[in-house]
């Protein structure tokens, strides 16, 4: 089966709509990493705790007990969600490749055939 350089011309519409939709999603995890980067460097940050009068000493350090809990146990989730967005965005990186290389020989082949229909148009006149 062969294909006419309107075909070509139209598969490689639909490759370059493919590759600019990975772009899309490589950048939306991208953005998702560094929101997640975000987050976790503002837990990194200290807190300013103010002692008020009404609380005791004891009162004091058993919030701070508990706000270290969960501060671990968020920054553990955030860990986790950032390794698993990593992942994705290992795939999105391969799934890009994979789309530039399906259009890059959708552009071979349509110069390829271009090249060939103006060789035999040259001959013909």
């Amino acid at each position: 089966m062969s294909l006419d350089l309107r075909q070509i011309a139209r598969l490689q519409e639909v490759l370059e709509a493919s590759f600019q939709a990975e772009q899309a999603r490589l950048s939306e995890v991208s953005r998702r990493i560094e929101a997640v980067q975000g987050q976790l460097a503002a837990l990194h940050r200290t807190r300013d705790v103010e002692a008020d009068s009404d609380l005791s000493p004891a009162a004091i350090a058993k919030a701070d007990m508990r706000w270290r809990a969960w501060v671990e146990q968020r920054r553990r989730s955030l860990n986790n969600e950032l390794a698993r967005l990593m992942t994705e965005r290992e795939a999105r990186r391969a799934d890009l490749a994979t789309a530039f290389g399906k259009r890059q020989a959708a552009e071979g082949m349509l110069a390829r055939l271009t090249e060939e229909a103006r060789r035999k148009s040259r001959r013909q006149t």
